[in-house]
């Protein structure tokens, strides 16, 4: 028997917003942030055809171009790529920073062909081929971040603002900001003192970069109780989102 959105509704005992699988991907998308959901469930002559989730979207950009960028859902859905943004890099981070995801034009731009070797403590995902996928684990990330040009004040400013926005609006009023960097924190100082900062922050840059902390005396939590340093973000391997964490064998 063909489920219903009626029968998913019932499951889930809540309210499930829908899209047809003819429409386009960037309309799945924007209709997810628009309602601020991870997944969709796609139908079909009201019956229901899949789920469209972040995930589906994120781990189906290709490193190749598509004359055509709205695509429907169902191609998505029913093929392991879709192709977006061949005129723009695109470098997008997991949440966990153990993982990013390259188009075309940013792996050239990086320099990464299939002759590029996996450098220590990363990995190039490839295809059956051998060519770059476009995912980057680990260390391999930093061969595209290496090539990104570093926001200005200005950028930093407006991003930081965007994030205190968003973290607003779902109530949240304290945050841990783990590797962040001097140009981030300076951007958020400076809120901090015009009294913009409407979130607490405590920063947390890299170990790598402890003996600057160290060099001025900041041996715990330095600041004020808005913004705060004095913790430090450490990497010991990878993560499990990522399926990049060391694991003995089963």
């Amino acid at each position: 028997m063909t489920a219903t959105v009626a029968d998913v509704v019932g499951k889930k005992g809540q309210a499930v917003l829908t899209i047809d699988e003819t429409d386009s991907v960037l309309s799945a998308v924007e209709k997810m942030l628009e309602n601020d959901i991870g997944a969709l469930v796609v139908t079909r002559d009201d019956a229901v055809a899949g789920i469209f989730t972040e995930r589906d979207y994120f781990r189906r950009i290709t490193v190749q171009p598509h004359p055509n960028r709205l695509v429907p859902v169902k191609d998505v859905m029913s093929s392991p790529v879709i192709y977006v943004t061949p005129e723009t890099p695109v470098f997008v981070t997991r949440y966990d920073g153990h993982m990013g995801l390259a188009n075309s034009l940013a792996l050239r731009l990086a320099g990464i062909t299939a002759g590029t070797k996996d450098p220590a403590g990363g990995l190039i995902v490839r295809d059956a081929g051998g060519e770059p996928t476009g995912i980057l684990k680990d260390a391999a990330k930093e061969l595209v971040e290496r090539v990104i040009p570093p926001l200005s004040p200005k950028q930093l400013d407006r991003s930081a603002r965007q994030a205190l926005a968003h973290a607003a609006r779902h109530g949240v009023t304290s945050v841990q900001f783990m590797s962040c960097s001097y140009a981030e924190f300076r951007a958020l100082a400076q809120l901090a003192e015009s009294g913009e900062l409407t979130t607490r922050v405590y920063a947390a840059p890299i170990e790598t970069t402890w003996e600057d902390q160290a060099r001025i005396g900041i041996r715990r939590a330095f600041g004020s109780s808005y913004l705060r340093l004095g913790a430090l973000k450490g990497f010991a391997d990878g993560s499990l989102g990522s399926s990049t964490a060391y694991f003995f064998d089963p």
